[in-house]
């Protein structure tokens, strides 16, 4: 890809292919040194002692069959952007070619073949490097663009290179680079740039970055994974491999590695296959990846079968972080849809910090720092702090798999939503202190028709709307267990409905349960109770079962009790207190036990004649 024409100066001077005198072209600078900004005086940056050429051979026609370089046939200078249209260009072993600056090779940029070769050894490399006085991004770099076969770059040095605006001082683009002992010095911008599929051979090793402007290496994320383990980096402008995503999708599934340093992620990372082809992105232990404001994590937001698996340990722990920590802009977080696979949702030792940006993507809103929509999650040692709105939400069928354990959400406005049928779900063990509002929130998407259990989460569970209990097919219950506070919504009521429906507060005398309005501690800020449909019953059985309960500042209606039932619906209750009712505090068919204590119901305790 050309960047810049040759600039009409220099192309007075020079011709291609011929030679003439370096000095006249400029002066007396020995390769080694840097004309420094502040004095105009040359520096010496390594102890090349490579004398000043008497000749050079210059390049600037486009290459269009093949050419052999070597150091007996030079020295070589690029005075242009140089192009290989076809053919194969081979740089032997000890070859070094100097450019103009802004001079620059470029591969296979016809529709033809073309390939470019530079076969240095150890104790003879290849150099590419300024042909004066260099500064960062002196001359534009080496391009290999989708039509260059062969590109390989073997103990090879790419010297004071990158443009500084769109490209890196090597830049590839959907096409596969051997890189073999690459080492790339002093560049502008990014060292290594890998454009949409662009890729490393499974020969690649040993790549050194040294004193670049951005980023070492920017590669699209479904070809991470081509990057060797042989990375070094040194005095780099910044201190990550950035990752980025055409189109804002994986298109292959793959392991993505802990290397030296992070991963910067610039782009929404998108895993969306499909049924037939099914996509996985795998986050290996150790990892850590750094968002950049307004991106994120997704899964599955396209209707595309696909798993996402965050496998860290408690040695090697998966960290996902801001990349701009101080940014009022935040990352979206890590988003999960309706159809990712079974068991494709894993997050085990992983902790993420700073994310919850609210703004819309793909097929929904991300205002959490997890969310999942419509699938289970097994979620082990997962940790979320610093969050802006939610720190998990599980939205309509979305549920904690069997497993999940050693949970945290801190820093937030409230650290869990979920649907009411998912609550019996929650892990014992996790923690949801430390945000602005210490409560789960709790929707209505649908009724309870099976048997569940709710322990106590160790924060109240705000009831956004009414919880249904529905019997009228089957046995269906709920029970509430000792310490558990609920907080209702204003006009906020538990239905149990059908005699094979029931409701059991199982509270102790030092945790009793709490039921109560969320808003204010005022009558009638919730409404009630109510057992409801039971005149069908093959059995006598009690639909509601209070027991070490504590039931305050409902009856909005004004009328009927706190708790009540209608249609042969039964009630019992033993040391529980019902108070502050706007109405009663129970009315309908009840037995009442030991220690029931009602206080300040604005109609009394119960209606006459119960």
């Amino acid at each position: 890809m050309l960047r810049r024409a040759l600039i009409p100066a220099l192309l007075a001077l020079t011709a291609c292919n011929n030679t003439s005198d370096p000095s006249s072209l400029f002066g007396e600078w020995e390769p080694g040194t840097v004309d420094t900004a502040d004095t105009g005086e040359p520096v010496d940056t390594d102890t090349d002692t490579d004398p000043v050429p008497s000749a050079w051979v210059e390049h600037c026609s486009p290459i269009t069959s093949d050419q052999v370089w070597s150091s007996s046939s030079g020295p070589h200078l690029v005075t242009c952007d140089l192009e290989v249209h076809s053919g194969t260009l081979t740089i032997e072993a000890g070859t070094t070619v100097y450019f103009l600056e802004d001079a620059a090779i470029a591969v296979g940029t016809e529709d033809t073949s073309a390939g470019l070769e530079a076969l240095g050894t150890s104790d003879a490399p290849v150099v590419f490097r300024p042909s004066a006085a260099p500064r960062p991004g002196h001359w534009f770099g080496l391009s290999f663009q989708a039509n260059a076969s062969t590109a390989v770059l073997q103990h090879t040095e790419v010297l004071f290179a990158g443009d500084g605006e769109d490209g890196g001082a090597v830049d590839v683009t959907d096409t596969t680079l051997t890189a073999d002992h690459l080492t790339i010095e002093d560049s502008a911008t990014v060292g290594l740039w890998l454009h949409g599929s662009a890729q490393l051979s499974e020969s690649s090793d040993t790549l050194s970055f040294r004193r670049t402007g951005t980023f070492p290496i920017r590669v699209g994320v479904s070809w991470a994974d081509t990057l060797p383990d042989s990375l070094s980096f040194e005095d780099v402008g910044s201190e990550a491999i950035s990752l980025h995503a055409k189109n804002a999708a994986v298109t292959r599934s793959l392991t993505l590695s802990p290397r030296e340093l992070p991963w910067a992620v610039q782009s929404a990372i998108s895993v969306n296959g499909t049924v037939s082809a099914p996509l996985e992105l795998t986050i290996a232990a150790g990892n850590t990846l750094l968002f950049e404001p307004r991106t994120s994590l997704q899964v599955a937001q396209a209707e595309g079968a696909s798993s996402l698996l965050l496998t860290g340990t408690s040695t090697n722990p998966i960290t996902l972080a801001a990349l701009e920590p101080g940014s009022a802009l935040r990352w979206g977080g890590v988003m999960a849809g309706r159809t990712t696979l079974d068991d494709g949702l894993v997050l085990q030792h992983v902790n993420i910090s700073g994310a919850g940006g609210r703004f819309s993507t793909g097929n929904s809103d991300l205002n959490a720092a997890l969310k999942v929509v419509d699938t289970p999650v097994l979620a082990q040692s997962v940790h979320i702090d610093n969050t802006q709105g939610t720190g998990i939400w599980l939205e309509g069928t979305a549920t904690f798999a069997d497993g999940s354990t050693d949970l945290s959400a801190s820093g937030g406005d409230h650290p869990i939503e979920l649907s009411l049928t998912e609550v019996h779900t929650l892990p014992a063990d996790a923690d949801w202190t430390g945000n602005i509002i210490d409560e789960i929130r709790v929707d209505n998407d649908s009724e309870l028709d099976t048997v569940v259990t709710w322990s106590n989460p160790g924060v109240p569970l705000y009831i956004l709307d009414e919880i249904g209990i529905d019997g009228t097919a089957g046995e269906a219950g709920l029970t509430i267990q000792e310490g558990t506070q609920l907080r209702m919504a204003a006009g906020a009521s538990i239905f149990v409905e059908g005699w094979r429906a029931h409701l059991r507060l199982e509270g102790t005398a030092s945790a009793p349960v709490t039921i109560s309005g969320h808003d204010a501690e005022v009558a009638g800020s919730w409404h009630r109770i109510l057992a409801r449909s039971c005149a069908d019953a093959t059995e006598p059985r009690d639909q509601v079962v209070l027991s070490h309960a504590d039931l305050g500042w409902g009856g909005s209606d004004g009328s009927s009790g706190m708790v009540a039932t209608t249609n042969a619906c039964r009630v019992s209750l033993a040391n529980t207190t019902l108070h502050d009712s706007k109405g009663y505090g129970i009315s309908g068919d009840f037995t009442e036990g030991d220690s029931v204590v009602y206080s300040n119901n604005a109609l009394g305790p119960y209606p006459e004649g119960n």
